[in-house]
């Protein structure tokens, strides 16, 4: 696969960059760090509805871009180098929720107002524990009507939305996607104190909530979306981290201590290239996911899984050498560094950890060999066969 971006995707990239810089300013989030008092959150919607970004995704015909996740990740990527105080992540998650589990006529009645800005979506599907395995909400059946009842405990911009797709727990078993109206009665959203002050994140509580089940509830539904959003978190990953890099070789140049600069020590100059050898190598393998899930290809999981196991680590572990390399300012609303690393720990905990996503990889790897080694297909090394064998 050609890893090089090609001249639209650099155009693409470099326009998101003027954009987030001159409208999503950072210096904002700093004068104003809580996000769900922040002027600039709603405001940021209006340009993103003006530039079209919120149907990024949405097909043609629906009245989006039909853009793939290779070229969203220019965009995304930009986002998280601002740390862009704005809804998009949870309208986009929302959106792909009902590409991939609405029916042709749900996605014609909800998607095209999308594309227009008329309305806003946002997921609810996390748990507690801030990953999917145990689900809060449960949906009741009579007849022709559904509610829903429950907390979902972490909505990503959740609070303003008009529209959530919500992963309930049927009551006759098994579990579904639905789509809810968030401005009725049953339905009330509260702003979460998060540890990530550029996000919005909400509690949303359903008391008998009217809601629309998806059409389509087969296993595959929710890897499919999980995927997509892992690598999202991937792509802001180094985004942020190129931002680190830039910021804090350029705070080393100026910073002078016994009469010289402090890059100029080679721990200094050191601990900066690896931080750049981990943009390079994590640039590489989110690539390489985006094309593939973009291609439809079978391997897309694995490389998206493998793109927040490498990444996320990484963007914490910049994160806190730029705050060392600063000093005590790196922790002050005078520079932005320990804003980086409150997002870089949310990515992690959100939708799986790194080490989740490693094991989840590493364990097809290995039923992989033991599959080819059992029909004869490979010889296997004696130390090869004690790791996967």
């Amino acid at each position: 696969m050609d890893f090089a971006l090609n001249e639209q995707h650099e155009l693409l990239r470099d326009s998101a960059r003027e954009f987030v810089t001159a409208e999503m300013p950072l210096l904002a989030l700093l004068k104003e760090p809580d996000p769900l008092t922040a002027p600039q959150y709603e405001a940021s919607w209006s340009k993103i509805v003006d530039l079209g970004w919120q149907g990024l995704v949405i097909p043609a015909d629906l009245g989006g871009v039909g853009m793939d996740e290779l070229d969203l990740s220019m965009i995304v990527a930009e986002l998280g180098r601002g740390l862009a105080l704005c809804p998009f992540i949870g309208n986009l998650y929302g959106t792909w929720a009902i590409l991939r589990a609405g029916s042709e006529d749900q996605q014609r009645k909800i998607l095209p107002a999308v594309a227009a800005g008329e309305i806003r979506l946002a997921l609810a599907a996390l748990d507690p524990n801030l990953d999917k395995d145990g689900n809060p909400v449960v949906a009741n059946s009579n007849g022709a009507q559904t509610t829903l009842t429950g907390r979902a405990p972490f909505v990503i911009d959740g609070f303003g939305a008009d529209h959530l797709v919500v992963a309930a727990q049927r009551s006759e078993g098994g579990e579904a996607l639905y789509l809810v109206n968030a401005n009725q009665p049953g339905v009330a959203a509260s702003p979460l104190d998060w540890r990530d002050v550029s996000r919005r994140v909400a509690a949303v509580s359903f008391n008998e909530a009217q809601a629309t089940r998806l059409a389509d509830d087969s296993a595959d539904v929710w890897p499919w979306i999980r995927d997509r959003i892992v690598l999202t978190q991937a792509t802001e990953n180094l985004g942020g981290m190129r931002q680190i890099l830039d910021t804090t070789v350029d705070y080393t140049k100026e910073r002078v201590a016994f009469g010289r600069p402090i890059g100029a020590n080679q721990s200094i100059k050191q601990g900066l290239a690896e931080i750049l050898g981990q943009i390079t190598g994590g640039d590489a393998i989110t690539l390489y996911a985006a094309g593939r899930i973009a291609a439809g290809a079978e391997d897309g999981w694995r490389a998206a899984a493998l793109a927040k196991g490498y990444t996320g680590d990484r963007y914490v572990e910049a994160a806190r050498t730029s705050i060392q390399y600063f000093g005590a300012i790196g922790c002050t609303w005078e520079m932005p560094n320990h804003v980086y690393l409150k997002r870089a720990i949310a990515n992690v905990a959100m939708f799986g950890s790194p080490r989740q996503h490693r094991v989840r990889a590493m364990e097809w790897f290995r039923g992989d060999v033991r599959r080819r080694y059992a029909a004869g297909d490979i010889p296997v090394a004696p130390l090869a066969g004690r790791l996967f064998l």
